[in-house]
This record gives structure tokens, sequence and C-alpha cells, in this order.
């Protein structure tokens, strides 16, 4: 998710084929992630694993997720 996120900002950079350039703009784009957005990330995650692991499949661990996100 965080790497979803990376790249939509590193598309917002100008294109170049100049090496240095790409490993630069990808640098920049992974640090201007916010913390809070991984944060969310990281529980997001924590919610599929734990339906996973009460045997729920794809479809149900994500209405799971989503339903019950809070306490």
């Amino acid at each position: 998710m965080v790497w979803g996120y990376a790249k939509r900002i590193y598309h917002l950079n100008p294109e170049s084929s100049r090496e240095d350039a790409l490993e630069r703009n990808t640098l920049s784009a992974l640090e201007q992630v916010p913390l809070d957005s991984m944060r969310r990330f990281v529980l997001r995650a924590h919610r599929f694993a734990d339906a996973y692991r009460h045997g729920l499949d794809g479809p149900q661990a994500a209405w799971a997720a989503r339903k019950y996100k809070g306490h």
C-alpha cells in the first residue's frame, strides 16, 4: 500500500531516462508518504491478517476489515 502511494507521487515527477534522476525521484516519492498513512496501511494489513487467521476468504476478509475497524 505504501509502494502504491509512492508510485502515485512518483508519476507526478517529470519523466526521465537518467538513472540518477530516477533514483532521486523514487527516494523523494517514498519520503513524501505521510507517516499517518503508513500507520493506517499497517492497521489495515493487520485487520486482513486477523480475518484470514479466523478462516475467512478474500471477500469475507475485505468485508470484515471494512466493517469492524472500530471498537
